[in-house]
């Protein structure tokens, strides 16, 4: 039997970007399966091929980086299956060092003093991201939490007081404690790493026309949790991809892709772009539905 999760943040549908997080067992950080052999082949690959792509650090951020190592060595002894010994390089950063042993991509946030009174301001300190969901790491290398989910729309309002409390959940993290998220998109293949065009990734045109052509269901799960020393707080990213096709053979898989397709049209026009599925969302939605019957 294959070994794998079954996240599904699609099943309740929402109009626009949520950033609800919720509390989950420490022994739930990482998560392992059947993709860890092929996953961590293709981190190596990236590693030796596309450095600059996958690894961005400020000065400074060295500190956490170990710390972070020390985290997820301390829950993958020896880093079993690892198919890469850049890990354990000592040129290797720490950081990138320890998404080398893992499933997961590793992003430190560290947090500045703030003008007046209120929150830290917490930033992009250091992140090994080699499956990224079409956005570029260096590109937002020091970008303020609250920037990073600048583009996503719905973020006012309601939406907006729902990622200031995010924000502060940042800041009242513990080491202790770990707080989880989900979110989902439809991407054209499998492939893990989804870049976007400035990165070498597809354009926004043939992304759109390859997910019409085979829809893959793509569920991102991040946690956060402090690192006690440093005082910057560790998120990982872990990737799960569905083939839409592959749902339908699932006992529940015409409630699933109806609930997809529901999920899909449910999103406001500006959610929908972000996604890159605009122009494309109602022919995308028929064709879930085909996939279900």
């Amino acid at each position: 039997m294959r070994l794998t999760f079954d996240h599904a943040p699609y099943l309740r549908p929402r109009a626009d970007f949520a950033l609800g997080l919720g509390q989950a067992p420490l022994s739930s950080h990482l998560e392992i399966d059947d993709d860890r052999a092929p996953q961590l082949a293709r981190k190596a690959t990236l590693w030796r091929e596309r450095r600059p792509l996958v690894f961005a650090a400020e000065p400074g951020s060295e500190a956490a980086q170990r710390e972070a190592l020390e985290v997820i060595s301390a829950a993958v002894p020896g880093a079993p299956g690892a198919s890469s010994k850049a890990w354990r390089e000592p040129n290797t950063p720490p950081l990138a060092a320890a998404a080398l042993a893992v499933q997961e991509d590793l992003v430190v946030m560290r947090a500045s003093a703030c003008a007046g009174e209120g929150d830290p301001v917490w930033r992009l300190s250091a992140g090994a991201v080699f499956f990224p969901s079409r956005w570029s790491l260096r590109a937002n290398l020091g970008a303020p939490f609250l920037a990073l989910h600048g583009p996503v729309p719905g973020l006012s309002g309601a939406a907006a007081a729902r990622a200031r409390a995010a924000q502060r959940a940042l800041s009242t993290a513990r080491a202790d404690r770990l707080l989880e998220r989900f979110g989902w998109s439809l991407t054209p293949d499998a492939a893990p790493d989804q870049r976007p065009a400035e990165d070498g990734g597809l354009g926004r045109d043939a992304f759109a026309q390859g997910v019409i052509a085979d829809p893959h269901v793509r569920v991102e799960r991040q946690t956060l949790r402090k690192l006690p020393r440093s005082g910057a707080v560790l998120f990982t990213i872990r990737i799960h991809v569905t083939r839409a096709r592959d749902l339908a053979a699932r006992p529940d898989g015409a409630t699933r892709l109806h609930a997809l397709a529901d999920s899909l049209m449910a999103l406001s026009p500006a959610t929908a772009a972000y996604k890159g599925l605009d122009g494309v969302r109602e022919a995308l939605a028929d064709h879930l539905r085909d996939l279900a019957t």
